[in-house]
């Protein structure tokens, strides 16, 4: 496929998604709205298309001053199943709205975007020989077990599998998003005992809201495995926002998919299907499997969009304690209050120093640092019970010595 061409059908798919929610409300202007980026769909797809099958460059200069009556009669001698009738009509009515302003009705439009779904997909696999959605799996998509249960999700699709469908959709999902709002970790944690920053992220669930993560939550709440997965909706709808996700596609992704959970990337999944209705089909099977893809993509381009420091603990950084520290105290806070030390420096433990800086006394300076301790006999360095971690303050000597002699 050529660069252009993958290009092209990341626009045409970005435009696509925009149709799909101004549509999805049944509101008049949106959807008329929705009608006219569908229109640019079809153009671009169709240019794409006949460009990347095209190799003399004086055909392909000509192809880019085609209209896009001209673009269909071009197409249909390769792809002749394509209705050129509907888009003909497609195309009118998209002047009809933006031309004269007047409003399409939703429920025409939507069987407009059900036409343009359908239309796309038999060119792309017509032309690339892929289905329309394997391009964004494997070309976009970054390796990882979200993208691999997607690749599973539409082979069953392929193969009728609609129920394996979903659920490999909403493993997806899990993997993805509701990893972060499971609470099965908290599980050992009193409501009254602190946990350190670097425990907690170990611990997981740091979306979930507050008041789940702790013992006494979970057992008066949780009844099924499920239940260990607590989202907080005020804050996902938000961070769909910052992926740029439509929420209500979000939200239909986890009615329509059946419950999933599992402990660690090892245990077994534990899976809960709802009786009570008939949502395991064809239609809904493509919707979900078409949605997760999308959103994943937006999760994931959002997240490269952000340039973050390198915040894993790499175990190699944990040194033994200089030999000036030995016997200092360690503080929860950046300021020498002797009664609430937590650890003494020991050469038990390796100390990872992760940063530098003033306390509140401005005349202080402090390293933050985790500690952790050496193994016991059998067991690797990092292998630890959290509650032996230590992570605080430790008041700087001012002598610089931070490596052993």
């Amino acid at each position: 496929m050529k660069p252009s061409t993958l290009h092209s059908l990341i626009i045409a798919r970005t435009l696509h998604d925009e149709a799909r929610r101004l549509i999805a409300p049944g509101d008049r202007h949106m959807s008329s709205a929705g009608l006219i980026l569908l229109q640019d769909v079809l153009e671009l797809v169709f240019l794409s298309m006949l460009m990347e099958m095209e190799q003399d460059a004086g055909e392909l200069k000509k192809l880019e001053s085609m209209r896009f009556d001209e673009l269909i009669k071009a197409l249909k001698k390769i792809v002749p199943e394509i209705d050129s009738v509907i888009i003909t009509v497609l195309n009118k009515q998209r002047v009809i709205a933006k031309h004269y302003g007047q409003p399409v009705d939703p429920a025409a439009v939507q069987t407009y975007l059900d036409f343009v779904d359908s239309t796309v997909e038999k060119i792309v696999e017509k032309v690339l020989h892929r289905e329309y959605r394997e391009i964004f799996l494997s070309d976009l998509l970054k390796e990882s077990d979200a993208q691999a249960f997607l690749s599973d999700a539409a082979l069953q699709l392929d193969q009728g599998n609609f129920f394996e469908t979903l659920l490999l959709v909403r493993k997806a999902i899990f993997v993805e998003i509701e990893i972060e709002y499971c609470v099965h970790e908290w599980s050992d944690i009193d409501s009254n005992e602190q946990v350190g920053l670097f425990s907690a992220a170990r611990r997981g669930g740091s979306k979930a809201p507050y008041r789940t993560r702790n013992r006494e939550w979970i057992q008066k709440n949780v009844t099924t495995p499920f239940e260990y997965i607590q989202i907080d909706y005020d804050n996902l709808r938000i961070d769909a926002m910052e992926w740029g996700v439509n929420t209500a596609e979000l939200d239909n992704l986890l009615r329509l998919t059946p419950n999933v959970f599992r402990s660690n990337k090892d245990a077994q999944w534990h899976v809960q299907r709802d009786l009570l209705t008939d949502d395991i089909n064809a239609k809904n099977s493509r919707y979900c499997l078409d949605r997760a893809i999308s959103v994943l993509l937006q999760k994931q381009q959002h997240s490269i969009a952000h340039r973050r420091s390198n915040e894993n603990i790499d175990y190699k950084e944990f040194v033994s304690p200089p030999s000036a520290y030995l016997g200092a105290m360690v503080f929860p806070k950046a300021r020498q209050e002797p009664s609430e030390s937590i650890h003494i420096i020991t050469d038990q433990y390796r100390y990872s120093f992760l940063a530098w800086g003033s306390g509140f006394n401005p005349e202080e300076n402090y390293y933050t640092i985790i500690g952790l301790p050496l193994p016991t006999e059998g067991r690797k360095f990092g292998d630890f019970s959290l509650s032996r971690m230590v992570q605080g303050f430790l008041l700087d000597q001012g002598d610089g010595k931070l490596t052993n002699d």
